[in-house]
């Protein structure tokens, strides 16, 4: 999807759809589960059933999950959710991520182009990256 290459992301998207389908069903990795249909639902072009999965994966989850699987799962859920159209829904997510506790890192979210390639346009998203930007310059002079 990077590419730009609609046909490799379905040969891609079927390929993950494929594995998932293989995946054992259990209710430690429900969320996992979801969140891998959702990246196939979105690289083959469904960003409706890429929108219901994540949904689902971020209900699944609750405010109970633990530290890493809370970061990992909202970290890929705004990105599918940004590419699937839902980027003020993304935009909810990365906002919290960069500014709440658990968090991540501005570079985390400011450099990865799974989320600055589709939300490049939106007014929001160059709002965050330049504060997150920010926040790099400020605390690169404390890495010296």
């Amino acid at each position: 999807m990077l590419a730009r290459d609609a046909t490799g992301a379905a040969r891609e998207g079927r390929l993950l759809a494929a594995f998932v389908d293989r995946l054992p069903a259990a209710g430690w990795n429900e969320w996992w589960r979801r969140l891998l249909r959702a990246e196939s639902a979105v690289m083959l072009g469904d960003d409706r059933g890429a929108l219901e999965q994540v949904r689902a994966a971020l209900r699944s989850i609750g405010g109970t999950a633990p530290f890493p699987e809370s970061i990992h799962v909202r970290m890929m859920a705004a990105r599918v959710l940004a590419w699937a159209g839902a980027q003020d829904d993304a935009l909810a997510l990365l906002e919290t991520l960069s500014h709440g506790y658990p968090g991540v890192g501005p570079a985390a979210i400011a450099r990865d182009p799974l989320f600055s390639t589709p939300l490049a346009a939106n007014p929001r998203w160059r709002s965050l990256e330049k504060a997150l930007n920010a926040e790099i310059t400020v605390n690169q002079t404390l890495l010296r």
